[in-house]
């Protein structure tokens, strides 16, 4: 019976950390997700001043089809651009921004 008894309490106390474990790391998921669109939203903002108002709200088969969603995807991604006209220090500088903003 005692041994019963051990077995319940040690269970029943394993099972409030797991519960307190899966609790902080949901609110750190939350703030992780609050963080990324912040810094989502001010990159867009950074950006909506450089990109023509005609391609930015334009959606094309490749991005819909890339897993990959959100501001972020657009600092990393390289696409149909003229390597002679294109400026990898500028390229750099906003994803580590980005980076900083994270």
């Amino acid at each position: 019976m005692c041994i019963l008894l051990l077995l319940v309490i040690a269970s029943s106390t394993g099972r409030r950390a797991a519960e307190r474990h899966e609790r902080r790391q949901f609110l750190w998921l939350a703030s992780e997700r609050v963080l990324r669109a912040e810094a989502e939203h001010r990159l867009d903002m950074a950006t909506a001043t450089s990109v023509p108002p005609s391609k930015r709200g334009r959606v094309d088969a490749e991005s819909v089809a890339t897993p990959c969603t959100g501001v972020t995807c657009e600092v990393f991604t390289i696409r149909n651009i003229d390597p002679e006209s294109y400026a990898i220090e500028d390229h750099l500088q906003q994803i580590r921004q980005l980076g900083l903003k994270e």
